[in-house]
């Protein structure tokens, strides 16, 4: 009797993922709870009591995107950070505000930002003109600063209202902020889909990545992480805010399978790796394509080239995240598909292939491993 291995989901309520069983197959069924992983944003994010993000941040929170578009449909934490310099119940609504600015900024979340210039924001937090020109200071996009070269700031605005079709007053009102927040948002060059499900949390003061005393500046505690779950956030947070005997982020970070740490103050980009895992068949799915040659042109010209094994299984492991063509030899044909890396450990993807076609699908009813 032919045997077949299933790995279902594990959903938060503890039932599985459905999966279909053929008949006459010996089947085991391995249940997987919810994946769970972890990127820190260190380094200078923040100044002083500030949740305005500094520029040299933003490349990586482009990055932060484009991870999420490799876990698409996971649901993300964003938990902020403090030192210990102030008092704790204002590090704790500090450390919920700096979770939503990332949020927002993730999102393109202009009004969001824009409620921080209001006079309902705390006084500790409101933002003003040293906002304003720490985003004046990085635009536009590829070209000298519109501060650089001006005797004044007011000569600066006035430039950058001019380039927007404002009118050029000089003054930071509202239009001109709006756009000023809209396309400091827009460095980055992408942005969450809509439907992304994105929750804040603070942790206030407690949980810090380096260990001091009270009332102690230190710049990588002022930062922020983000879980990246495959369902739902187990266990939940506490309330908005996280106190020092709370449990729920040690729990958080024990469930991580893979945690990167991320100088947002510079150095290299995010090396997260992918993988190639795909399974080649028939497009009726009854035969495998064993031993079918194939080669994987990467983006910097390398090839990964080899053959499917016994069942038509092929898997490559860090390898850059991307889109790529698979070029298949199977018979007469010379087949080219388009694959893109998937995060590392999840199930195959089925290639199924008739004649000069072939049509990729994520295996969503029968789930197998390698």
């Amino acid at each position: 009797m032919a045997e077949l291995r299933i790995v279902a989901d594990l959903r938060p309520d503890g039932s599985l993922t459905p999966f279909t069983i053929p008949t006459g197959v010996a089947v085991t069924v391995v249940a997987r709870g919810p994946r769970v992983v972890r990127v820190r944003l260190v380094g200078m994010l923040f100044d002083i009591a500030k949740t305005h993000l500094l520029p040299n941040t933003l490349l990586k929170i482009r990055e932060l995107a484009q991870l999420y578009a490799q876990h698409n449909g996971w649901t993300i934490l964003v938990t902020g950070h403090t030192d210990t310099v102030g008092k704790p119940q204002h590090n704790d609504e500090l450390s919920l505000a700096r979770a939503q600015s990332i949020s927002a900024y993730l999102r393109d979340d202009v009004d969001a930002w824009l409620a921080n210039y209001s006079s309902a924001a705390p006084s500790t937090e409101l933002w003003g003109e040293t906002e304003d020109m720490a985003m004046l200071r990085s635009l536009p996009h590829g070209g000298p600063s519109y501060l650089q070269d001006v005797a004044t700031t007011d000569e600066a605005i006035r430039s950058y209202q001019r380039d927007k079709g404002l009118s050029d007053d000089g003054i930071l009102g509202d239009n001109t902020r709006r756009a000023l927040v809209t396309d400091y948002m827009g460095l980055d060059g992408t942005t969450l889909p809509a439907d992304a499900s994105v929750v804040e949390h603070g942790c206030g003061e407690h949980f810090n990545a380096v260990v001091t005393g009270d009332d102690v500046d230190e710049a990588e505690n002022r930062r922020a992480e983000l879980f990246f779950f495959s369902h739902a956030i187990l266990p939940e947070p506490p309330a908005q805010v996280s106190g020092a005997a709370d449990t729920q982020y040690a729990e958080w970070v024990e469930r991580c399978t893979k945690t990167t740490d991320v100088d947002a103050g510079g150095g290299d980009a995010i090396a997260f790796e992918g993988e190639i895992h795909l399974e080649l068949r028939s497009n009726s799915g009854a035969v495998s394509l064993a031993h079918a040659a194939y080669s994987i042109k990467l983006a910097n010209g390398d090839l990964l080239d080899g053959t499917a094994n016994e069942i038509g299984r092929l898997r490559h492991e860090k390898v850059p995240p991307g889109d790529y063509e698979l070029e298949l030899n199977w018979g007469d044909d010379v087949l080219r598909v388009p694959i893109a890396t998937r995060p590392p450990g999840l199930e195959a993807v089925l290639v199924r292939v008739t004649g000069a076609r072939a049509d990729v699908a994520a295996l969503s009813s029968t789930k197998q491993d390698a």
